[in-house]
């Protein structure tokens, strides 16, 4: 198309020169208006695109009479002159034609050949270019594998750096495996030698114990007497009912109820101010669902989520000097000051209070509005503390004891296997920061895990914090 374009320029110039040419340039005579009315339309033309002009010196002087006395003659010398002038023409328009055919062959292959060194250039702009391309490609591909060659090496540099930290892993346990077999092997040893320790120390020991044996009866209480006799499937509750203490609590229950299932078991509450709702609703539950009969008993005190337990238990024992605590619980309260999270927060303890407060109020016999009002009462905080005798009367407690016989304990710091090894030594532990003598009375509470869970504890003192 480029060259098309240049052979179509070179063209239309080549026309526009030839039609310019003058008619006084071609030769051709140019007549007065008068004269040229006795000549035809077809003889006063002017010739297009002549290159080669007709010079005045080409009309014979002779043919032209020097006077115009006889007009006849002197038409037929202008005929003549004319004819003749004519057949010059047309022999120039020849001529101009071959010039031109030739100069349009010339033209023709100028542009063939300016054609072909378009194209030949046009080849070599496209081969240079495609040079230039293949040389990028090639950098391009010799950068990309330096840099597959670099990384390629830092990787076996990593994979040797690995492998030697490998190898001394290996080595360190090899040693700690080989430590461990030696206290293995000691330990084994004690083994070994244990039973005939504790046999010897047991003997020495029954010695002054006249009932070795602890006392299993499916009637356990006297109500006669007002005693309980207590065996060693007991479950001890002495601190907060956190998650961990409760599902230990729940697993000695089932492993209980494995052992025996008409015995009874024994939920000893010596303090237990509460703690988490989700946990004491669990251990609730593993009660409910025991097979073997369930007896809870309070010593000392209880209160919070405990104390709801003792309260809808079915057999519920305290000691005269028992104290047994009703409260209500509370949530976990972010450090949030949202009204939306207030409100959501609010609803969380609502639903609690609903719950929980309707199971103690349905055990005294009175609605839940009565219960709620009768525990604002005694006070603002909503905390009712009743000994044992009153707890009894208001439904909080089933039985109060007189006595209690505790037969699971037939020894006083029993051997275990292993006494007669000597201490490991033990890493240096850092001291943890010595708290503020404010802060010396109060205790945090530990995070709890489900966001819907709550604390319910009795803390008439604030000893608690969350």
């Amino acid at each position: 198309m480029k060259h098309l374009f240049y052979f179509l320029i070179a063209a239309s110039v080549t026309l526009a020169g030839c039609n310019n040419v003058p008619a006084e340039a071609q030769g051709v005579p140019v007549t007065e208006p008068e004269k040229t009315n006795a000549v035809p339309a077809t003889e006063t033309q002017v010739v297009k695109e002549s290159e080669n002009p007709v010079p005045a010196e080409a009309v014979p002087a002779e043919a032209v009479p020097a006077t115009i006395e006889d007009p006849v003659a002197y038409m037929q010398a202008k005929g003549r002159e004319i004819a003749a002038l004519e057949a010059q023409i047309a022999s120039l328009r020849m001529k101009q034609g071959e010039m031109n055919a030739q100069r349009d062959i010339l033209r023709a292959q100028q542009d063939m050949k300016l054609a072909e060194t378009f194209s030949e250039l046009e080849r070599l702009q496209k081969e240079n270019t495609l040079a230039e391309k293949r040389l990028a490609d090639e950098l391009l591909a010799a950068n990309q594998e330096r840099s597959r060659c670099e990384a390629q090496l830092a990787l076996l540099q990593a994979k040797d750096s690995v492998a030697l930290q490998k190898k001394k892993l290996e080595l360190m346990l090899v040693n700690i495996e080989k430590r461990a077999i030696d206290v293995e092997a000691k330990e084994l040893e004690a083994y070994l030698v244990a039973p005939t320790m504790i046999a010897k120390k047991q003997v020495e020991l029954a010695k002054n114990i006249n009932n070795s044996q602890p006392v299993y009866t499916e009637t356990p209480y006297d109500e006669a007497t007002g005693t309980l006799v207590i065996s060693d499937r007991r479950v001890e509750l002495d601190s907060l009912l956190s998650p961990e203490l409760v599902q230990s609590a729940c697993e000695q229950v089932s492993f209980y109820n494995q052992c025996d299932e008409k015995l009874p078991i024994f939920v000893v509450i010596t303090t237990c101010q509460g703690g988490s709702i989700r946990a004491g609703l669990l251990l609730k539950n593993a009660l409910d669902g025991s097979r073997a009969p369930i007896y809870v008993v309070v010593k000392g005190a209880c209160g919070g989520v405990a104390s709801f337990i003792v309260t809808t238990a079915e057999r519920s024992f305290a000691f005269e000097n028992a104290m047994i605590e009703q409260s209500e619980p509370f949530a976990q309260f972010n450090d949030r000051s949202s009204m939306m999270f207030m409100r959501e927060d609010m609803r969380l303890i609502e639903y609690w209070v609903g719950k929980l407060s309707a199971a103690v109020a349905q055990k005294m016999g009175i609605s839940p509005a009565e219960y709620k009002e009768l525990l604002y009462k005694k006070n603002s905080r909503g905390e009712w503390s009743e000994s044992a005798a009153e707890a009894q009367k208001l439904g909080w407690v089933g039985k109060v004891l007189v006595r209690a016989e505790e037969t699971g304990v037939n020894m006083l710091n029993p051997p275990k296997l292993g006494d007669n090894l000597p201490a490991m030594p033990q890493p240096k532990k850092e001291e943890p920061a010595k708290p503020d003598k404010k802060e010396k009375s109060r205790q945090t509470l530990p995070l709890l895990l489900d966001p819907s869970d709550g604390w319910w504890i009795y803390d008439p003192n604030g000893i608690y914090k969350y």
